[in-house]
C-alpha cells in the first residue's frame, strides 16, 4: 500500500487491542460549522464530571451550578478564540477543517500559507476574538448599571458596583464572561510557544532572521517561559498551570528536535541556503525575447511564490515519509501526520480528474 492509500489519522487507533487507548485519548466529534469538524476530547468529558462531582461533596445546589456555567462560558469562549483562527486561516488564502477541544483548551487544524504575514494574521485572530468579546461584554455591563469595568481588573477596581453584581444574576454572569475571556486573553499573549503569544513571536522574528532562527529563538524562549510558568504552578499549587508548563516545554523541545534532526526548515516555504530561483521554470512564452508581451512583476512574484510553496512542501513530505521508513508510522506527530492526510487527498483528488479525462 502506497502513502497516498494510507489513513495516518487517530481513527485507525480504535481497533482490536487499542480500544481502551481510544476510549481515554481519542476524540469524537459533536458537530460540524462553516465545514469546520468539532471534536473534543475524550478525556474532557470525564474532567468536566470530575469537577462538577467535587463541588457536589461540597454541599449546595448553587455551586454546582455556577461550575457548569463557568464552564460552559469558558469552553464556549475557547470554541470561538479557535473559530477566529481558521476564519483567518481561510481569509488569508489557507485552510482549515477541525477544531479539538481538550482539557487545557483548544487545537485548531488552522492552515495558512506559508509565509510570515498570513500566519501572524491567523495566530493574531484567536486574541482578537478575545479582545472583541471583553470589550462587548464590558459595555453590557455598564448597560446594565453595573458602572465601568476596570481596565486591569485584577490591580484596579475601577467604578464596577460589586454589590449590584451579587443581586442581579444578568450582571454578574456577563463580568463572570467578561473576566474568563480577559484571563484568556492574556495567558495567550504568554510567550510560550506553542501558545499564540509564542507563535506571535515567531511570526515576527520570521522576515528577519529567517524561519529556522526565528523558530529556535522563540522555542528557546518558551522553554524559560514554560519553566517560569511551572514554578509559579508549583508555588501557587495550580496544577493547570503546571500541565500548560509541562506541555509548553515539551512542544517547543519536540519542535528543535525536529528542526535539528531534519536540517529543513519544517513547516515553512523560507528554507535558508536554498536558490529557489534557480528551480523556478516559467512557462516558455513568458522568457521567450520574441514576445513583446511584459509581465507584470506582481505575477513573476506570484510564480516565483508558488513554486516556493510547492518546493518546501515537497522537501516537508519528503522528510516525513524517510521518517515513517526509519522509526515507523508511530513516531510522526500531530502535525505531520495532518500533511500527509492531506497530501493523500490531493492525489486521490488528481487521479479522479485524469480518470474522468
Amino acid at each position: 500500500m502506497g502513502w497516498e492509500d494510507r489513513q495516518y489519522g487517530s481513527e485507525n487507533r480504535a481497533s482490536g487491542s487499542n480500544i481502551l487507548w481510544s476510549i481515554f485519548f481519542g476524540s469524537f466529534p459533536i458537530g460540524t460549522v462553516a465545514g469546520i469538524r468539532i471534536r473534543v476530547h475524550a478525556s474532557l468529558p470525564f474532567l468536566i464530571g470530575t469537577t462538577i462531582l467535587f463541588e457536589w461533596s461540597k454541599g449546595g445546589v448553587w455551586p454546582v451550578q455556577a461550575r457548569i456555567i463557568s464552564m460552559a462560558m469558558l469552553f464556549g469562549i475557547v470554541l470561538l478564540h479557535e473559530f477566529g483562527h481558521c476564519f483567518a486561516a481561510r481569509a488569508v488564502g489557507g485552510s482549515a477543517d477541525q477544531i479539538l477541544l481538550w482539557p487545557l483548551g483548544g487545537l485548531a487544524s488552522a492552515d495558512p500559507p506559508n509565509r510570515p504575514l498570513p500566519t501572524f494574521i491567523t495566530i493574531a485572530a484567536g486574541p482578537a476574538v478575545n479582545l472583541a468579546l471583553c470589550i462587548i461584554s464590558g459595555a453590557c455591563i455598564w448597560l446594565l448599571g453595573a458602572g465601568m469595568v476596570p481596565l486591569f481588573p485584577f490591580f484596579a477596581r475601577g467604578t464596577i458596583d460589586y454589590r449590584f453584581l451579587q443581586t442581579h444574576s444578568a450582571a454578574y454572569y456577563t463580568y463572570c464572561f467578561y473576566i474568563i475571556n480577559y484571563i484568556l486573553l492574556l495567558f495567550n499573549l504568554l510567550p510560550i510557544y506553542p501558545l499564540d503569544g509564542g507563535q506571535m513571536f515567531q511570526s515576527i522574528l520570521w522576515p528577519h532572521i529567517g524561519y529556522r532562527r526565528s523558530m529556535t529563538i522563540a522555542c528557546r524562549v518558551g522553554m524559560v517561559g514554560a519553566g517560569v510558568l511551572a514554578l509559579l504552578g508549583l508555588l501557587t499549587f495550580n496544577l493547570m498551570l503546571l500541565m500548560v508548563a509541562i506541555f509548553g516545554f515539551m512542544t517547543c523541545y519536540q519542535r528543535l528536535m525536529i528542526i535539528r534532526e531534519m536540517g529543513i526548515e519544517d513547516w515553512s516555504s523560507e528554507y535558508e541556503g536554498v536558490d529557489y530561483a534557480a528551480s523556478l521554470k516559467l512557462p516558455q512564452h513568458f522568457d521567450t525575447p520574441k514576445r513583446k508581451r511584459r509581465i507584470s512583476k506582481w505575477k513573476l512574484r506570484r510564480l516565483r511564490r508558488r513554486a516556493m510553496e510547492e518546493a518546501a512542501e515537497q522537501e516537508r513530505l519528503d522528510a516525513i515519509l524517510a521518517k515513517v521508513s526509519a522509526r515507523g508510522i508511530a513516531s510522526l506527530t500531530w502535525g505531520e501526520r495532518r500533511v500527509l492526510r492531506r497530501a493523500t487527498e490531493r492525489k486521490r483528488q488528481q487521479d479522479e480528474i485524469e480518470i474522468s479525462r
